[in-house]
């Protein structure tokens, strides 16, 4: 993930823009190396990768070659990682969320107003979500359906979680604590007011993963 068309923070408030690893496969030759999630990727065959975008460095890693050395850096991996997938139970059942955050959106972490990664903001009761227990409140996305979550917009993560039919894909990471007291909100108003996206349980087969905005 990242990269200089994806801009902003990547797991942590502090971290600096660049071409991070938020998966190593255990199928992969990476999985024999030192790269593990969380690394900070500086060049892959000489080529730096500091100034590059998300789109250059995945063709430079996906170029076909006998050997690819990368040159890389350790840094801590994002605390609370999980990668599952929710499955719904039964037919019209949704997966029962809501998502807030994005790029030239609302902030979806009420703690920190200048990140703008996508978050869990509701999980709602007899979704499948809520039945499968361990996505929560405050969960920052970092993929649905192995697309990166890290700089897109709100309307591009709401695209990628309405792929999902009766199974979603995600990785995500601790954000912040719903418990936790936030900063005052300045006031706001019906024209700037955020956005609330969310994925609820729908009367027709056809709409249970549409997107409603209050």
């Amino acid at each position: 993930m990242g990269g200089t068309d994806r801009p902003g923070q990547v797991f942590r408030k502090g971290d600096r823009p660049g071409i991070i690893v938020t998966k190593v496969h255990d199928e992969g030759c990476a999985s024999d190396s030192i790269v593990r999630a969380g690394d900070r990727l500086l060049s892959v065959n000489g080529h730096d990768l500091e100034q590059v975008s998300h789109g250059q460095a995945v063709a430079l890693l996906a170029k076909p070659c006998i050997k690819v050395t990368l040159i890389v850096r350790h840094e801590e991996p994002p605390q609370g990682i999980l990668e599952f997938s929710i499955r719904t139970q039964q037919p019209g059942q949704g997966f029962g969320i809501s998502i807030k955050g994005g790029l030239n959106s609302p902030p979806g972490n009420p703690n920190d107003a200048e990140d703008d990664g996508i978050f869990i903001s509701h999980i709602f009761q007899h979704g499948a979500a809520e039945q499968d227990g361990r996505l929560k409140v405050g969960h920052r996305l970092l993929q649905v359906n192995s697309i990166g979550m890290h700089g897109v917009t709100h309307e591009e993560a709401l695209q990628a979680l309405r792929q999902s039919v009766d199974r979603l894909g995600i990785m995500v990471c601790d954000g912040y604590d719903p418990h936790a007291s936030a900063p005052a909100a300045a006031p706001s108003n019906a024209h700037n007011g955020s956005h609330l996206s969310s994925f609820k349980r729908q009367s027709s087969l056809l709409d249970r993963s549409a997107c409603i905005t209050y």
